[in-house]
């Protein structure tokens, strides 16, 4: 089972045509072990609110055994907004008996080791 969530406009912004401008996807699959967050795209503050909806969303039935987040999509990331992000995931992960690890970009790589977070990277 999966869920997803886009960006949607933003106010004063207008989609035309088949014009959608995606800055980021973000997407919840659970699994018998493993339950993933997708990532992909441009990862700003405003992001982190629908990362941590995605993050309750896929504690919300902690049957897994480790918590994955896949970012080898992502392209751009705030690096303040994914430590937050990652950490309260990290840390709700362990809470709920789960493994915490990321599957990072090259962008997340940097900013996980610039932020101390390294210790979660998975190579894939």
């Amino acid at each position: 089972m999966s869920k997803n969530w886009a960006t949607e406009p933003r106010e004063g912004q207008r989609w035309t045509g088949n014009v959608v401008p995606d800055p980021y996807r973000v997407r919840v699959i659970r699994g018998r072990t493993v339950t993933t967050i997708e990532l992909s795209g441009d990862l700003d503050l405003g992001a982190q609110e629908t990362i941590e909806r995605a993050l309750r969303d896929a504690l919300a039935e902690p049957a897994a055994l480790r918590l994955l987040v896949d970012a080898r999509d992502v392209t751009y990331v705030d690096t303040i907004a994914t430590h937050a992000s990652f950490v309260k995931a990290r840390e709700a992960a362990h809470a709920a008996g789960m493994s915490f690890h990321v599957l990072p970009s090259a962008t997340v790589r940097r900013a996980l080791e610039v932020t101390g977070l390294d210790d979660v990277l998975q190579e894939p």
